[in-house]
Parts: structure tokens; C-alpha cells; sequence
């Protein structure tokens, strides 16, 4: 007994350290369960004439509970049966087949109770012959019995079963299907307490009466009964319930428009259509939602804040996040870092987010942004940004608030100081005075294979160094940008390898002398045979027999995705673009390999699996327009990842979305060099990936001339740094573009 009690202790204990989903089952038809009773060893009542014929109760129970199914499932409802042949569920005794085909029977509608039915099919006996006529059995709660303890749903579904008997037993009546017994009886039978729908226990007749038992076994009579069953569970289900938006039935209706015109006067209530298995009427707003940085929790959405709250607090690392705004409205992980200060200095608003924190300062007329954490100014329309970073060449290239992240930034530079504005003297000199040479490189070569190996050279001039640990050349299609989109971030994994560019058919000579050069010992192949053909990776295998040769792909261009994701580390942030174009996808990957994220390939408007497994709770950046990634996806994954976690970088065009994720991550290039490459075509911009791992180094994409939607950025990125060497890659940037660009510097 007491090893029993610390038992279930535990199981309650472990039940509660789990959110527990309170959201309504997928809406779906009913489902009947029908439960021919008894059956195998356990016959039921011999009847009358049984015991001479052979024909028992189980027989009987089955015959009308089969064609039960059949006039259901014509109706269109889905029907199920503990049995349909003559069998029984345990061997140990008929308490423990009552047991056993109740659990059948739960197990079959778990997950659906809310629109589901049991009815168990039997036939009576009794010890005077002349007994006879219909019965119903349900479960009634306000007759418990502790000696015979009920299922906690059945108590939840005990007024359904009420009504359920009374539908089914008057439409048999009525039908004149049968004559009535002693009518309709709460009574504490096993499988009507333990069913977790609302149940039923039907007795049909009594066999014991010589009349009814020779009409028991007529097929008129037994589809007779069968039809005016369905006749009552059609009544059953032909409602409409008004539910709250804790899924509770608040009130019942015949009709529809009646059910609506109610609702209609209520606030967060659906219209549930029970024999339709729909939600015809919704005004529910979920707008508040349940994260956890990493534990999926089984309930997200609520109504209200406090609700939100009330669940989020139960459970160690949750946030409220009210969707529409993307603001964190409750957190028991994230500091409120962000104050809000008057023109006194007094803390009138804290806030999780700085992009919130932002809006409610600058709303007010006098006001200032500090980090909490640190003390540091983040913006002010009081105090001046009085430290400016100078460059003796450049200029002022920036200007700061407070004295310590003015330093921090000149310390990056060759060349600079600090200037206090206010006092009107120099408070930090770069110990490096001397800036380097500026340097203007072009690497590029006749073709799109021997660019990505001028690339490779730029990155490993002298081979790789004997003490690199992996020692992998990434390979990839020169020809079909789809599987080589994903080719970034899995060359960083593999110690910034470089990404060479094969046909699809052949081992190009001059990629494996490439290899060769190097002194690889693994080549990953990425995408399919059609890509890189079993060929290409035979011909490396010869060429290189102590090599590792692994080809990394799927069936389509986002299987190849989602398998190199799959490889890859876990990410720090997610990228989502469009697989059906290239220069999104290469924009977000100079980031994604200096940033350690993964890059999601979508075809814009299927939420697909391999989206789902990567972005809950995590940054993503949505990359390019909703042409490229639609609002309804969009939707999708902010429900996913949480509002808050989620961005739209995009542009007028594909130079502007360059721009933009330039921008919104400019703060983490910390380097003098930068990349560019033509946005026209992708074999150069992909292989310029590396080059961004090896630099930490941004990527500009250009045309035939700047971009008037790249312009504004570059040249404040350029402006605010000292940036002195620009690595052209590929013979196709004009040499006026490049000109331009250098003189920017």
C-alpha cells in the first residue's frame, strides 16, 4: 500500500513539472465507439433457448452493433468496434474483459473525447419469462459510489451521457423499434463510469422471454433498432455549442443562427458545429503567447495577459509575448535591461526589448535610454553624443555617448581617437598610430571553376597547414545554384573549407589538382547525382583512394537543405529564403558563416518540417519580400519561433535586401576588409562566402553600377570604419564600380 501511495505521488509530481495542454482537440466528425457486449468465452445471457441452440447474447450483441456500424457510417459519421467477431479481451475472468475492452475503447477515442460517443450493445435476461422491452443505462455523477469510483472524464462527460440516453432511448422508442422496459436508469455499470466520452449500455430486449428472443433473431428487428440508435445519435450530435476560449461549452443551441446570434453578443467564443465536427463561428483572439528558449510547450496561446502569465509562471525560462506587436510583455529569464529616464534622470519605464525601449523614449519630449546592466547610453534627446571616434585620414567616423564604448570602438581602428566634444580634448589614442596600405584585389580567373580555386588560393595559399585539424574541400555545382545555396555555412563547419566549383558530369582536372594542392582528406559533395554525378565522386576516389568522399543530399533542392542542416551545429539564428533564386540566400550567407547561423531554403508559402525543427525560439530573419517569402508563412513562423524572435529584412530589389541585412547586423562586422561580388549571377558570390568566414568580412552584391538601394548603406558602412582592403571576386564587377568603391574608403 504505501510503495502504491509514493508511486502515484511521483507520477503527480513529474505530471506537474509538465505544461499540460488545455487547447481544444483538432475539430473533427464524430466518432462512435460501439461495443457488441461480451463475446468468446464470456457468452452473456443463454436466453430462453440458448442452451439448446447455441444462439447466446454475444451473438445478438453483434449482429445489431454491426449493422449499427453500417447505418452510421452511412450517414458519414466514422465508426469504430472494440469487436467484430466473436472474441474476447482477457482470459483471467469477465471483471478483467470489462477492464480490458474499456481500455480498447478510451484508447480509440483519446485525443478526440470532445466529439466522440461509446455505445455498448446488450441484451437482457431475467428470471420471470414475461420481462421484456428497451432499456437505457448511463452514468450519472450525482449518484457517485466510492465502492465504485468513476473516470474523472466520465464525471466531466456525465451530463452528455444523460443526454445521450435520453436522444437514443426516446428515438426507439418513438421508431416503435421496440416497446420500453423500465426505460431509462442511472446505474454504475463498469463500461458506462470508465468510458471517457459520453457513454451509453443499450439493452435491447430480454432473451429470457421466449416472444422477444425469436424476435431478437430477425434481421427486421435487429435493423429496426439499429436505425432508430442512429436516429438518436443523429439528435445527439444535430447542436451547436457556444465554447469559450478555454474550450468549456458556455451553451447549447438547435439551430445555427441561433448559436451565432448569441455568440455574437459575447467576446473570445467559438460556434462549434458537433454533427459537422467545425467551427463555424470564431471571435476568439489569442494574441498573447507561451515561449520557452528551448522546452516546446503544449500550449501557446491565450487571450489574455494575465491568463498567459498565469501559465508561463508555473515553469522555469518562459516569456509572454503580445503577438501583434512583437513585445515582450512578462519574463521569468529576461532582464528588464532597458530603462526609460526623464529629464531628471528618474526611471519612469523598464523594458525587455531596446527596440521597445526606443519607441517609448523617443515618444517623449525630454528623455534618455540607458542599458541597466552596463549604465551605458543608448540614445538620448537630452545628453549629446559628445565622443567621436576620428580617423586622421577619414575623419570623425562615429560618435557615442559614453567615453568607455567611444574607446572600445577606436580600439578597432589603426589610426584613431577619441575626442571629447564638451571638453574639447583627446581622451584615447589607438596605441597602433600607423593605418595600413589600402589594398584593392580582384580575385578572379576565365572561368567560374578557376575563380572558386583563385578563391581557394587567396584562402590557402600554401596548402593547408599540416596542424589543421580538418583538412575538407566542400564541392559543389558550377551550373544549378539550388543544391549550392546551402554549400555556406557547411564549409565554415568544416574549418572554413573551401567551396570548389565542379560540372556535373566529369572531374574537372583543374579542380583536382586543386584538391590535390591543398592536401585534402575529405571532399564533401553537396546535392544529388544530378548535381554532381556518381561519376565525378568514383573519379575522386581513384584520383584520391586515402580520402574520405561523402556526399551530402536529399530529393529536392530543400531535402539537400535540410540534410546539411542536420550536420551542422546547433545554430544561434535561423535565415529563411527563397530557394527558387539565388541572391537572397547568398546576401544572408556571408552573415550566416560569421554568425554561426543556419540558412533555411523555402519555396515561400509551404511552412514545411525541416522550418518547424529550426526556428522554435530562435532569431529569424525572414530574407527578401513577401514574393519571395509570403505573409501567410510569415505568420506561420512567428507563431513558431515567437513574434518577438522574428524579423523582415528586405529591399526594393535584391541590392536593397543586401543592404538591409547589412545594416540590421552591421554592428558585428568588426573588420577592414570587405567583399563584393556581382548579385547578377551566383557561382562568385558563393564561393565569396569563404572569403567572408576567413575576414569576418561583410558581402556587397552590385551590378553593372552601384545600387541606388545599396548605395546609402555602403557608404555609411564604409564611412564609420576603416576599412582599407576590398576583395573583388570574379571577373564581372566593372572596373568603374570597383574604382568607386575604393575611393570610399
Amino acid at each position: 500500500m504505501f510503495k502504491a501511495l509514493i508511486k502515484i505521488i511521483c507520477i503527480a509530481l513529474i505530471v506537474l513539472s509538465i505544461p499540460v495542454s488545455t487547447q481544444a482537440a483538432e475539430v473533427m466528425k464524430p466518432l462512435i465507439v460501439i461495443d457488441p457486449g461480451h463475446g468468446g468465452k464470456y457468452g452473456g445471457t443463454t436466453g430462453y433457448s440458448g442452451s439448446k441452440t447455441g444462439y447466446y447474447e454475444k451473438q445478438a450483441n453483434l449482429e445489431v452493433s454491426l449493422r449499427l456500424r453500417g447505418v452510421l457510417q452511412a450517414r458519414g459519421y466514422e465508426v469504430k468496434m472494440t469487436r467484430t467477431t466473436d472474441k474476447h479481451f482477457s482470459n483471467a475472468s469477465s471483471a478483467e474483459d470489462l477492464k480490458a475492452r474499456t481500455s480498447l475503447s478510451n484508447s480509440m477515442v483519446a485525443g478526440r473525447n470532445d466529439n466522440s460517443i461509446f455505445v455498448s450493445v446488450h441484451h437482457n435476461a431475467s428470471s420471470s419469462p414475461t420481462y421484456s422491452g428497451y432499456e437505457t443505462y448511463y452514468y450519472n455523477k450525482n449518484f457517485q459510489d466510492s465502492n465504485y469510483p468513476a473516470d474523472p472524464l466520465q464525471l466531466k462527460y456525465s451530463v452528455e451521457s444523460g443526454r445521450l440516453a435520453q436522444t437514443t432511448h426516446t428515438s426507439v422508442i418513438n421508431s416503435g423499434a421496440n416497446s420500453e422496459g423500465r426505460g431509462i436508469v442511472h446505474q454504475s455499470l463498469y463500461v458506462t463510469r470508465n468510458a471517457q466520452v459520453p457513454a451509453i449500455l443499450s439493452e435491447v430486449e430480454y432473451m429470457s422471454n421466449p416472444i422477444a428472443e425469436s424476435k431478437v433473431k430477425t434481421a427486421k428487428f435487429q435493423q429496426g433498432i439499429a436505425v432508430a440508435l442512429a436516429d438518436g445519435v443523429d439528435k445527439f450530435f444535430k447542436i451547436f455549442e457556444v465554447k469559450n476560449s478555454k474550450n468549456v461549452v458556455i451553451k447549447t443551441f438547435n439551430t445555427k443562427d441561433e448559436a451565432i446570434t448569441y455568440a455574437k453578443t459575447q467576446t473570445n467564443v467559438t460556434v462549434f458545429d458537433k454533427r459537422a465536427g467545425t467551427t463555424i463561428f470564431d471571435n476568439t483572439t489569442t494574441d498573447y503567447r507561451v515561449y520557452h528558449p528551448s522546452v516546446e510547450l503544449t500550449q501557446t496561446k491565450f487571450s489574455t495577459e494575465k491568463e498567459a502569465i498565469t501559465f508561463a509562471s508555473k515553469y522555469r525560462n518562459t516569456r509572454v509575448v503580445h503577438h501583434p506587436t512583437a513585445e515582450v510583455r512578462w519574463s521569468n529569464y529576461i532582464a528588464k535591461k532597458f530603462d526609460v529616464l526623464d529629464a531628471n534622470k528618474v526611471v519612469i519605464n523598464q523594458h525587455y526589448q531596446r527596440v521597445v525601449a526606443e519607441t517609448s523614449a523617443e515618444s517623449l519630449t525630454k528623455a534618455t535610454l540607458q542599458n541597466s546592466e552596463t549604465n551605458f547610453t543608448l540614445w538620448s534627446s537630452i545628453v549629446p553624443q559628445a565622443f567621436e571616434v576620428r580617423h586622421k585620414d577619414n575623419g570623425t567616423l562615429k560618435a557615442f555617448y559614453d567615453k568607455t564604448l567611444a574607446q572600445n570602438y577606436a580600439a578597432l581602428w589603426p589610426g584613431t581617437t577619441v575626442y571629447d566634444t564638451t571638453k574639447k580634448v583627446v581622451v584615447y589614442t589607438n596605441p597602433t598610430l600607423i593605418t595600413p596600405k589600402a589594398v584593392s584585389k580582384t580575385v578572379s580567373a576565365k572561368s567560374r571553376y578557376l575563380t572558386a580555386i583563385e578563391v581557394s588560393k587567396t584562402l590557402y595559399p600554401n596548402a593547408f597547414n599540416s596542424t589543421k585539424t580538418q583538412k575538407t574541400v566542400v564541392l559543389a555545382t558550377a551550373f544549378e545554384y539550388a543544391d549550392a545555396l546551402s554549400a555556406g555555412p557547411l564549409a565554415m563547419y568544416y574549418g572554413n573549407a573551401p567551396i570548389l566549383l565542379n560540372p556535373a558530369s566529369n572531374l574537372n582536372a583543374d579542380v583536382l589538382a586543386e584538391i590535390k594542392r591543398l592536401g585534402a582528406n575529405q571532399i564533401v559533395l553537396v546535392g544529388g547525382e544530378i548535381a554532381l554525378s556518381a561519376k565525378v565522386a568514383s573519379q575522386l576516389q581513384t584520383a584520391l583512394p586515402q580520402a574520405k568522399v561523402e556526399r551530402l543530399a536529399g530529393k529536392s533542392r530543400y531535402e539537400t537543405n535540410s540534410v546539411i542542416n542536420n550536420k551542422l551545429p546547433k545554430a544561434n539564428g535561423i535565415f529563411i529564403a527563397s530557394g527558387s533564386n539565388f541572391p537572397d540566400a547568398l546576401a544572408a550567407t556571408s552573415i550566416a558563416v560569421t554568425q554561426g547561423w543556419h540558412i533555411v531554403l523555402s519555396n515561400g508559402t509551404t511552412y514545411s518540417d525541416s522550418i518547424n525543427d529550426q526556428i522554435y525560439s530562435k532569431p529569424t530573419v525572414i530574407v527578401g519580400g513577401t514574393l519571395a517569402v509570403s505573409k501567410i508563412l510569415e505568420e506561420k513562423i512567428k507563431e513558431r519561433a515567437g513574434s518577438d524572435y522574428v524579423t523582415r529584412l528586405s529591399g526594393k530589389d535584391r541590392y536593397g535586401t543586401n543592404a538591409a541585412l547589412i545594416e540590421h547586423f552591421s554592428q558585428t562586422f568588426k573588420s577592414p576588409t570587405f567583399v563584393v561580388s556581382t548579385g547578377t549571377n551566383y557561382p562568385d558570390a558563393l564561393v565569396s562566402s569563404s572569403l567572408s568566414g576567413k575576414y569576418q568580412a561583410p558581402l556587397f552584391l552590385v551590378g553593372n553600377s552601384i545600387s541606388e538601394t545599396l548605395r546609402p548603406t555602403l557608404t555609411s558602412y564604409l564611412a564609420q570604419r576603416v576599412t582599407k582592403t576590398s576583395l573583388y571576386t570574379g571577373g564581372i564587377v566593372p572596373t568603374a564600380v570597383k574604382t568607386e568603391i575604393d575611393q570610399l574608403k
